[in-house]
């Protein structure tokens, strides 16, 4: 017999797995472990609230980053670059060499 035309189990809800729309609510235990397992936004996302209106790209020219006064105000904000750096930190993207006392990205070549 082929394994893939033996028969069903019997399952309470029909046999097969059941549609995604039939699926119970979920109790409050689940939606309370789940609160529980997400992780907190930093409050120092909040500063990007109070940003001033500002141009990302200056109509009638070629876009670049470095033109983009969105980016130089992000760039200035201490608490956006400490987001950064700790992101590119704690992914392993650079290391710390102590001998040296400076950072390095884990693929430079020099």
């Amino acid at each position: 017999m082929c394994p893939l035309s033996r028969p069903v189990e019997h399952r309470p809800w029909g046999g097969g797995v059941p549609y995604r729309n039939s699926r119970q609510p979920p109790t409050p235990e689940k939606k309370e472990r789940k609160k529980m397992l997400k992780r907190k936004r930093s409050y120092r996302w909040q500063i990007a609230k109070k940003m001033p209106p500002l141009q990302h790209s200056i109509p009638g020219e070629v876009f670049t980053w470095e033109k983009s006064e969105v980016c130089a105000w992000l760039c200035k904000q201490p608490e956006l670059m400490y987001i950064l750096y700790n992101s590119v930190k704690d992914h392993g993207d650079i290391i710390y060499d102590p001998e040296t006392g400076k950072w390095q990205g884990v693929d430079f070549d020099g």
